[in-house]
């Protein structure tokens, strides 16, 4: 047990050149999808083949009903991706899974605290990689990635993910110092504590991330709070972590140039002639939902509809771009994901387990409950302001401990017999699940690295061809080897390929409409002499993305007649 879960807590450390972009482009969302599948297959088939399963009883119920919300929902709704939708199963299917499986090892209260060493220990590494991305100027530990801005990301790679770990690594740790059995831990362990709480405060302050500095200033109070009774009784710890976190929060604002940014990014929003684009996306995400609310648009109708909706909201407040010049995959808050896509249901799923968790605080008391929702508020608050648990597979994984942290409770689990058959018939299915995620994510880990050197190496169009029998690289490889056969047809008199490049981009704007596809496919349509379509394309881009600078250039430079 220690082992798996210990791996699973330190896979973000493991990092190769990736593109980047999102979910398993990033190597160690494959990884964390593997370690956490082998754990259900190994904790819940041991205790399936003893012919039997342990289940919380007062909390299986609210989270199946949420399962069956969020079928029920995608079915009702309809699905324009099956794939994406088959993905988002598996998904939750393992998140479940997972979080059952852990009932299996029926912890007692220390070996729980343990296991939250183990997740302490996991993402103070990650810190001390924030450390050498900020001060190893001359790239002596050469080994760790670094940025051309001296900001910490750890392996993350992006900063709102980041901080919301280290937000979440302060809390914990908090937690674990206030317990009563802190005073009967090794020193190592105590000063590996005392490290966090000072690494945590100093990247998120020195990271750049608003949510992070808001996740700070929200649940460090509440930590504090929650736990008061039990650190003033030990003055020298409390006055210790208070210290640890003030001088954490002042050298963090002096050693880079994060924390000026993060003081920018909030006078910005609070200005009155300028508005957070989170305003305007919301308000769109809103108008779409309430468009559709019972069935939603479809599983993966997002970016169509929701671009759809943003270019008639622009252009009735004056044609200006409000929300940047990139498309969008989410709209920055995973309730009106949720909601765009599946409509009523999944808002009615998602407040359940929010339900089901305030309850779960509440019945523990404000001492202990309270402080175990702390732990959960990072991650929380960052949902409802991007999209961590696509972007991030560990954030999802962690979340899910944490929630087993809040509700388990070793007496209230229930014991439930099978038949041998049913035994088997369940072990057989984790067998199943467990080789469909390896397999895929294993193919994801390798392809996300080959695909960033095909791009670097240019004309490695046999490797791309390899690339693209993978679903989830499928639209990038086959855009990137269309543009490359497009690229080498434009020295011919030949219009085959580029022909087929044009119906394609045709087709992939539909359901995702992105700036880049519209600007080769205006490139397409000038080689191509479609002048009548040449200007749709451009007019359509423009529509979609006001005043985007480079589509603009590319018309001006071109001379298109609009």
């Amino acid at each position: 047990m220690w082992f798996l879960l210990l791996f699973v807590f330190i896979s973000p450390l493991y990092i190769h050149s990736n593109l980047g972009r999102e979910s398993l482009f990033y190597p160690f969302n494959s990884l964390v999808w593997i370690l956490v599948s082998l754990c259900v297959l190994v904790f819940a088939g041991h205790q399936l083949n003893r012919k039997s399963f342990y289940i919380v009883k007062d909390y299986f119920v609210s989270i199946a009903f949420t399962l069956v919300m969020l079928l029920l929902g995608g079915m009702l709704s309809g699905m324009l991706n099956h794939y994406e939708w088959f993905v988002r199963i598996i998904a939750i299917l393992i998140g479940f899974l997972f979080f059952t499986s852990l009932y299996q090892l029926q912890l007692n209260k220390r070996t729980v605290e343990n296991c939250l060493f183990l997740l302490v220990f996991a993402i103070f590494m990650q810190a001390v990689i924030g450390y050498v991305q900020i001060f190893d100027h001359n790239n002596f530990i050469f080994w760790i990635v670094k940025y051309s801005d001296p900001i910490p990301l750890g392996h993350f790679q992006q900063p709102n993910l980041f901080a919301s770990m280290m937000a979440t690594l302060l809390v914990v740790s908090i937690y674990l110092v206030s317990q009563p059995s802190f005073k009967n831990r090794s020193i190592l362990l105590k000063l590996v504590l005392m490290a966090s709480i000072f690494s945590s405060t100093f990247m998120v302050v020195s990271s750049g991330s608003r949510i992070g500095f808001f996740s700070l200033i929200i649940v460090l109070p509440l930590i504090l709070l929650t736990r008061f009774f039990l650190l003033k009784r030990h003055m020298f710890i409390f006055s210790s972590v208070l210290l640890l976190v003030v001088l954490g929060a002042t050298t963090g604002s002096l050693s880079n140039e994060g924390f000026s940014n993060t003081v920018t990014k909030i006078e910005s929003f609070s200005s009155d002639d300028t508005q957070d684009i989170r305003i305007h996306l919301y308000t769109i995400g809103v108008n779409v939902f309430l468009d559709s609310p019972l069935t939603g648009h479809g599983i993966g109708s997002f970016q169509s509809v929701f671009h759809e909706y943003a270019a008639e909201y622009q252009a009735k407040k004056g044609g200006e771009s409000l929300i940047g010049q990139t498309a969008f995959s989410h709209p920055h808050n995973e309730f009106l994901y949720w909601a765009i896509e599946i409509g009523v249901l999944g808002v009615i799923a998602l407040l359940m387990l929010v339900f089901m968790i305030f309850r779960a605080a509440y019945r523990q008391g404000w001492q202990s409950g309270g402080a175990k929702l702390a732990m959960l508020l990072p991650i929380a608050l960052h949902t409802q302001v991007e999209h961590p648990f696509y972007l991030s597979a560990y954030h999802y994984v962690v979340f899910i401990f944490l929630v087993f942290v809040l509700l388990y409770q070793k007496r209230r689990c229930e014991l439930i017999s099978f038949t041998r058959s049913a035994s088997v018939t369940a072990q057989l299915f984790l067998a199943i699940l467990f080789c469909m995620v390896f397999y895929y994510c294993a193919l994801a880990f390798n392809y996300s690295k080959r695909i960033t050197l095909a791009i670097i190496q240019t004309g490695q169009l046999t490797e791309l061809y390899q690339i693209s029998k993978h679903p989830f690289f499928n639209d990038l490889a086959t855009n990137l080897i269309l543009a490359s056969e497009f690229e080498h047809e434009r020295g011919s008199e030949s219009t085959l390929m580029s022909a087929f490049f044009a119906d394609w981009l045709d087709d992939r704007v539909v359901s995702e409409p992105n700036p880049s596809y519209y600007l080769q496919m205006m490139d397409v349509h000038i080689y191509l002499g479609n002048e009548e379509k040449l200007k749709e394309t451009a007019m359509r881009a423009l529509y979609l993305f006001p005043n985007h600078p480079i589509i603009m250039n590319f018309i001006i430079e071109n001379e298109i007649d609009l």
